[in-house]
């Protein structure tokens, strides 16, 4: 798949991740946006910034189709510079710098959707050495799919083609250079994917 004109990204989408970072849970979709230039796609690497810690934060991403419909669908990481966005958050500026380096929207194989309505029991999980690191499910997503591309929809001229990460559930965890996670929707395996961080 080409790269998106428009990566959106929804944030505390998941009331338990809300709480694991002491954040409110909010009663609207909270968004933000990322370069197109921080993409990585499978084969590619996530490279960390010295003296940061980086999050990952697996997420569901979905691309758009016509009439803003969901066409695909993947499992990716936000990756986040705790650090950096943590001093923004206290001087009330944008996230930009702990969210759109490059290779921080890492993003695996998109999958056709035969029916479009299946973001209800999509279960996602992230591995490290076999180890599950994070895992969730779309059921326990605040604002659903159809909320969020409605809620986008509202403020943003949607086009075909961009792409919207959906948010994290609990589990985000900092990153270490070595790594090499393993990514997969469970029951779709032409979903998975690897990604090393360096």
């Amino acid at each position: 798949m080409e790269l998106p004109r428009n990566i959106y990204c929804i944030g505390r989408n998941y009331s338990e991740h809300a709480r694991e970072l002491g954040n409110a849970v909010p009663t609207e979709p909270v968004v933000f946006t990322k370069p197109v230039s921080s993409v990585v796609r499978p084969g590619g690497e996530i490279s960390l910034p010295r003296g940061s810690r980086v999050d990952h934060e697996l997420e569901i991403v979905v691309a758009l189709g016509a009439d803003w419909a969901p066409a695909a669908v993947a499992v990716g990481i936000d990756a986040t510079d705790r650090t950096r966005q943590e001093i923004l958050k206290e001087k009330r500026l944008p996230w930009d710098l702990a969210k759109g380096r490059r290779g921080f929207a890492a993003v695996g194989p998109f999958v056709p959707l035969a029916q479009p309505g299946v973001f209800g029991e999509l279960e996602f999980q992230l591995t490290l050495a076999g180890q599950v690191r994070q895992r969730g499910c779309t059921r326990d997503m605040l604002f659903s799919v159809d909320v969020i591309l409605a809620f986008l929809g509202e403020h943003f001229a949607l086009q075909s083609g961009d792409w919207v990460f959906t948010g994290t559930p609990p589990g985000v965890a900092p990153m270490v250079a070595g790594d090499e996670y393993a990514l997969e929707i469970l029951g779709i395996p032409e979903s998975g994917w690897t990604i090393r961080v360096v």
